[in-house]
Formats: structure tokens, C-alpha cells, sequence
């Protein structure tokens, strides 16, 4: 059906304007690839962990174990990353 209800449709341009503009902002400070990787990072752990907790999807352990290793990622490719 696609984008009904104007105000989930509001909030889903909104939040994906601001995080495409704090992209911009925060490849002033890292290289492209390690931007991006932290972004889509993010992006693919925020909708994990709100699966789990808005929707009732599976915490099993290894799930919280790889949404914690591409966080644990996140934090190593900041560390190393030449500013």
C-alpha cells in the first residue's frame, strides 16, 4: 500500500533527511568508506535492536551477539580511522 498514514510518512522523510544531512556532517571528519560503514552499521543494528523490542522479534543470544559485534565494528573503524 505503501506511505498511507501522514504521519508515519512525515517522520520517515524527516528522520531520512537528518540522517543523510549527519552523514555529510560526519564525513568532514572520517574517510568516505568508514562514514558509510558506520552509517549503514547503525542503521542495520537500530532496526535490529527495534525489532526486538518494538515488534517482538527473536533476542536470541547469537542475534544480540552479531548486533553487538557490528557495534563492537563501528567503535574499531572510529578508533582507527585518521582524523
Amino acid at each position: 500500500m505503501g506511505f498511507t498514514r501522514s504521519v508515519p510518512t512525515l517522520l520517515t522523510i524527516c528522520t531520512g533527511v537528518a540522517s543523510v544531512i549527519l552523514l555529510s556532517l560526519s564525513l568532514r571528519e572520517l574517510p568516505v568508506g568508514t562514514g558509510y560503514a558506520v552509517w549503514t552499521g547503525i542503521g542495520a543494528a537500530g532496526t535490529a535492536a527495534l525489532g526486538i523490542a518494538v515488534f517482538g522479534e527473536s533476542a536470541a543470544p547469537m542475534r544480540i551477539g552479531c548486533i553487538a559485534l557490528i557495534l563492537a565494528s563501528i567503535i574499531g573503524l572510529k578508533l582507527i580511522s585518521k582524523n
